[in-house]
């Protein structure tokens, strides 16, 4: 067995890294052979890769063709449920290459008893690799528990019909029903025997809380099913943090500004946070917790028209996991920004109203301070509301130590925070023009709109209203991307009721709309 394992510093250069890979590989077979078979992986893990594979795939109807595709494991739900891993390969891989539907060989999950449709994926497997042996590329993904496709530490298997029997490494089957305690669910799979026989078997895996099973896993620890999988070429590509953790602060510079950070929340002794849930307000939340305690910390957030849900949902998410007191206030900034014009200094105007609101509450609860989240880099951006942060003595502990966006999610990576990679976002108004009027129904469409593309696997997008037409804005290295799919998020937004929409060309851009403001002048 040969192992190898490729390291990537990011989720997204894994995902190009392992779909060109492929890509390659699926080249280098069609040279000896007529057709290749590729096992897919289900989950979330390997979209991005399925969205690159489409890209380098899509206008090659003569590599296409001699492609069969099988998928590895399946849950017990219809094929085309959300949660369908069938549903998934073909959104995101074979219908946006136009894969002929008889090169694609899946589980019938729902349409027959679990040991039925495990009974029949198992001979048409028998059948179909009775000359070939194993598939010539077989990729799988990895959970933070140690499972790979639905291969669960603890399940138990159908073996045959009305017979349970614990799942094991040696099961005789290629193609098995098993019962997750964990979900208390059936799932479908292929078995370690068959994946085992793939001529290259790809390991999928990122995400820093996947460390511990994955070094576990290259030790051969047999409890985790991953272990299990010991084919002939055998790759793990990985993300740097599933690395074994490196000494947290190397870096003296970080460490100093650490300690001074440490030094000015003990001096606050007791206090309120703006809370938004984004990286630097969960991190000096974090901190403030750690080094002034539970019962010296309330974390408040605003709910308004121009806070997107998702946004509370992660900030709820983050007190709730670390038991930290959160009170949700409501503010309505919306009428004063529009009765001034909507002019550039709108954020001005809104800071001001909510930290007058959290001051009430520190003086009526006796908190000695209110403090924030800007850091050292927010100097260099356009940021009306700092004025309204100095004029009402809000501290910003982050910045008054000199840590920077980068310092920030490092440290925040390293001490395991949910949010540590979180993209930067700014509140809905910023998708207005300044001096135009701020509409609520245009906010919760334009919210459902960057949804949507969220949903394509965009983390880091913008969607700009321009009265007559709308502007998208995705990172700048995948508006290429975009491009392939503009029918697609035209589609969706016009059904919004953006009768006009165009994908930004540069990608996005923070502070765009002070980009504007300057060109206008």
């Amino acid at each position: 067995m040969m192992k190898e394992v490729k390291v990537f510093e990011n989720v997204d250069d894994l995902s190009k890294g392992c779909a060109e890979f492929i890509f390659n590989e699926i080249k280098n077979n069609l040279q000896t052979k007529n057709i290749v078979n590729i096992v897919l992986s289900g989950g979330t893990t390997p979209i991005e890769s399925y969205k690159y594979m489409a890209h380098l795939l899509k206008d090659k109807p003569e590599i296409v063709s001699k492609i069969n595709w099988f998928i590895g494991d399946e849950r017990w739900v219809p094929s085309v449920d959300k949660e369908s891993n069938n549903r998934l390969v073909h959104q995101f891989l074979l219908d946006p290459i136009n894969a002929p539907e008889g090169n694609l060989y899946s589980w019938h999950a729902c349409e027959k008893d679990h040991y039925k449709c495990a009974d029949d994926y198992d001979k048409l497997i028998q059948n179909h690799f009775h000359y070939d042996g194993g598939a010539d590329i077989l990729l799988l993904g990895m959970g933070d528990d140690g499972h790979t496709a639905s291969l669960f530490p603890g399940g138990k298997t159908l073996l045959q019909e009305g017979e349970f029997g614990s799942l094991s490494p040696d099961i005789s089957l290629s193609a098995i029903a098993v019962y997750v305690n964990k979900t208390n669910t059936w799932r479908l799979t292929l078995t370690p025997q068959f994946i085992n026989k793939a001529k290259l078997i790809i390991f999928l895996i990122s995400g820093a809380k996947k460390r511990e099973s994955y070094n576990k896993v290259l030790k051969g620890d047999t409890s985790l099913p991953a272990s299990w999988i010991s084919g002939r070429n055998v790759f793990y590509f990985i993300t740097k943090d599933l690395l074994p953790k490196e000494n947290i602060r190397e870096n003296k510079t970080t460490l100093k500004k650490l300690s001074e950070l440490k030094s000015i929340l003990k001096k606050c002794k007791k206090v309120i946070i703006a809370f938004s849930g984004g990286v630097d307000s969960s991190f000096l939340l974090y901190m403030a917790y750690t080094v002034l305690g539970k019962e010296n910390v309330l974390a408040v957030t605003a709910n308004s028209e121009t806070y997107p849900g998702k946004e509370m949902k992660d900030a709820v998410f983050f007190t709730e996991k670390y038991g930290i007191t959160h009170k949700i206030i409501s503010t309505c900034e919306i009428s004063e920004i529009n009765e001034k014009g909507n002019p550039p200094n709108r954020c001005y105007y809104c800071k001001k109203e909510l930290f007058n609101e959290l001051k009430k509450i520190a003086r009526e609860e006796h908190y000695n301070q209110v403090i924030e989240g800007s850091n050292k880099d927010d100097e260099r951006d356009f940021r009306p509301g700092s004025k309204a942060i100095q004029e009402l003595n809000i501290r910003s502990p982050l910045k008054e130590a000199q840590l920077t966006k980068d310092e920030i999610r490092s440290l925040s990576k390293d001490m395991d925070l949910p949010f540590w990679n979180k993209p930067a976002f700014a509140c809905l108004t910023s998708r207005f023009p300044y001096h135009t009027e701020i509409n609520k129904d245009i906010l919760k469409k334009i919210e459902k709109a960057e949804e949507y593309l969220n949903s394509l696997g965009f983390t880091q997008c913008r969607v700009r209203y321009f009265g007559d037409k709308v502007s998208v804005e995705v990172e700048e290295d995948r508006v290429q991307e975009a491009m392939i799919l503009k029918s697609n998020i035209e589609s969706a937004l016009n059904q919004l009721g953006f009768e006009s929409v165009e994908i930004d060309p540069e990608g996005y851009r923070t502070g765009r709309m002070n980009l504007l403001l300057k060109n206008e002048k």
